[in-house]
């Protein structure tokens, strides 16, 4: 008989099979489904027992869903195929139970985002339909309209692929995009921005289309900064006295001072207590600014004239820098736009601004205005001004000048809320503090030498099952153009004491290459071909995402560590040496210390793991990765001595590269 024609009928014969399972599944499904529909009706409790089985039967027809923006699979995509299964036939299914069924088809990465993205409420508390809706926004593909249109421009067809492949990929990209929707002129921009093929082009208008998104997003911060603080005093969210916790400044609060029983002071209580530090840094840093600002007008001083910084000053034919923000503020009841300048010493006003004033009389003054680049400013003399801002009236003093108005630190400071929403959009960037790490390399030497570690503690036991037999398997076949890679990695293990060559052993296991990230060859046993399912489990709890974040509440300053080749860093018991054997091209050799593939050997690190760190404050452990928090930078450093201390008494070593 025809191969070809067996092949045909076997596979028709396969999809009637496929189908008729699929049937009886569905079957199945409907009669449960009626089944508990009719305890239901009859007020029976055996509805708890029908709905697990719904569940389990519609779960094995539903693949997990894991986002992947490579292979364009969101949400809905993945929604899409398995809409009528979650909406029809399981519609018997209370609210509750569509709710857990969709969420346990979400792999544990993008189930842990969404749960943390509908706090305060529990994943339990939200229907069906707003689940759906949530994950759509938060696991679709977003991109822009325009985005979408240029990429299906650029669609070229694969070698790989055939010509209905190719013009389905074309069919879905053309209706995503809406092609059918555009006319003319936006046919016209597609094309236009389509033609840019130069580099150099593409460079300057991304850098045009930066400066141009960062002028708007300053000029929104401060305007809308501004709307937050009028909208709050409408809505009477006041400020909260750190002493009787009403609505006013604690140095208004005529109750009686509170003794906070943490820092032994009184004005505030306990839970204040941090709060209130920073906020006497503020105070403080701004009366100290604000000292030396009226310090460097007079006390800096050639002759009789005095010097005061600006740092910008800007007029119509110098280019406007794309980080520049502006305030609006009522001087002598005219309106004055003002850019702000928290580097300036002074208030500049624009010599036009003050004529369409009126002009009025100026104060003579022997200040000399430098700009940032130490030139002398014109100025016509001072006036001294009534000013709204925001709400906030004070008088100052403005300097008119040709240049364009600008906003200094005198008058900024006059106002609280404008200081601190300042501060808010003012990123503070610390360097690097080496200390710790030079600290800890001085005071554990050993942890960071090169070398494999030893732990000294503890040996890893395997144990077998009883009555089982010996497996032994023979060497894999290497490809010639890994086979260097593969000799010097055996090289490297004999070497480092990790394996031993052994002439006659009753296991052996086959050996598998993998490459790593870094692009190095690891050589791995393939203990699934016998030892694997020889060995009886440990069932060595690994933490769960809550335990780890149990250990580590209240940190602010997180350190994360890695031992380096965690696994071979635990030597195995004499028996257990035996059991481990890998077959090469190079013979039989007896791993020493604990390797990667045996399935005991997770539990069996987390538990030595957690025996090390144990009674540690603020210490975190999962398999090969620890992590370290603390309070404060103090608290993070002392955490951080004690468990280098535990690493040095149990004898493992990590690479200086792999601490972060």
């Amino acid at each position: 008989m025809d191969p070809q024609l067996v092949m045909a009928m076997f596979k028709e014969l396969m999809e009637e099979q496929r189908k008729i399972a699929e049937q009886q599944q569905k079957d199945m499904i409907a009669m449960m489904v009626g089944q508990m529909t009719g305890v239901r009706g009859s007020g029976h409790g055996s509805e708890e027992v029908s709905v697990p089985n719904v569940m389990s039967a519609l779960s094995h027809r539903i693949d997990r869903f894991i986002f992947d923006p490579e292979v364009d699979m969101g949400f809905s995509r993945w929604f899409s195929r398995y809409k009528e299964v979650l909406m029809n036939d399981a519609k018997q299914l209370p609210e509750s139970a569509r709710v857990r069924l969709l969420c346990e088809k979400l792999d544990t990465v993008s189930f842990e985002k969404y749960q943390r993205h509908v706090l305060p409420r529990e994943v339990s508390e939200i229907g069906f339909d707003e689940t759906v809706l949530t994950l759509k926004q938060l696991f679709d593909l977003k991109s822009s309209e325009f985005t979408t249109k240029y990429q299906c421009l650029n669609l070229e067809k694969n070698d790989s692929e055939d010509y209905l492949t190719y013009m389905g990929r074309v069919n879905e990209m053309c209706e995503k995009a809406r092609i059918h929707e555009l006319d003319s002129d936006g046919i016209k921009c597609l094309l236009w921005i389509f033609g840019l093929k130069s580099q150099k082009e593409a460079e300057q208008l991304h850098k045009e289309c930066e400066k141009f998104l960062s002028l708007k997003r300053d000029s929104d911060t401060i305007a809308g900064n501004v709307r937050f603080v009028e909208e709050a005093r409408k809505a009477e969210k006041k400020v909260v006295c750190w002493n009787c916790e009403k609505n006013h400044y604690v140095r208004q609060c005529q109750a009686k001072p509170w003794f906070c029983k943490k820092c032994k002071k009184i004005g505030h209580k306990e839970k204040y207590c941090e709060d209130a530090r920073r906020g006497t840094d503020r105070r403080s840093s701004s009366t100290e600014r604000r000292r030396n600002s009226r310090d460097r007008i007079r006390k800096t001083k050639t002759g009789a004239k005095r010097h005061v910084q600006v740092t910008r000053i800007a007029n119509g034919a110098l280019d406007v820098n794309a980080t520049r923000m502006y305030v609006e503020a009522v001087v002598n009841n005219h309106k004055v736009e003002f850019l702000l300048d928290t580097g300036s010493d002074i208030t500049l006003l624009n010599e036009k601004v003050w004529k369409q004033m009126g002009a009025p009389s100026l104060e003579k003054t022997n200040v000399l205005v430098k700009n940032a680049s130490g030139n002398l400013m014109k100025i016509y003399g001072r006036l001294k001004c009534e000013y709204e801002m925001k709400g906030h009236k004070a008088q100052g003093y403005a300097y008119v000048t040709p240049f364009n108005s600008l906003m200094g630190l005198e008058w900024i400071q006059s106002n609280e809320e404008m200081v601190y929403h300042m501060k808010m959009m003012v990123a503070e960037v610390k360097a690097k503090d080496l200390s710790v790490e030079k600290e800890l390399m001085e005071t554990y030497p050993t942890v960071f030498e090169g070398g494999l570690g030893l732990c000294t503690k503890e040996k890893a036991e395997l144990i077998l099952e009883q009555g089982v037999r010996p497996v032994f398997r023979g060497c894999r076949p290497v490809a010639h153009a890994a086979m260097d890679s593969v000799d010097k990695e055996l090289d490297r293990l004999l070497e480092m004491g990790v394996i031993t060559p052994v002439t006659h052993s009753e296991w052996a296991a086959p050996i598998v290459c993998v490459r790593k990230a870094n692009g190095k060859l690891r050589v791995c046993a393939d203990f699934s071909t016998g030892l694997n399912k020889a060995l009886q489990s440990f069932d060595y709890p690994l933490p769960v995402p809550e335990d780890i974040f149990a250990s580590l509440n209240g940190g602010t300053v997180f350190s994360q560590i890695d031992l380096s080749d965690a696994y071979l860093q635990i030597e195995l018991s004499d028996e257990a040496k035996k059991k481990v054997v890998i077959n090469t091209h190079r013979g039989l050799f007896q791993y020493n210390r604990l390797p990667f593939g045996i399935k005991t050997a997770p539990g069996i690190f987390q538990q030595i793991m957690n025996k090390m760190v144990s009674g540690l404050r603020g210490v975190a452990t999962y398999l090969d990765d620890i992590l370290v928090c603390g309070k404060t930078e103090l608290e993070h450093k002392e955490n951080l001595l004690a468990l280098f201390g535990r690493i040095e008494e149990y004898g493992f070593k990590l690479r200086l590269e792999k601490k972060d």
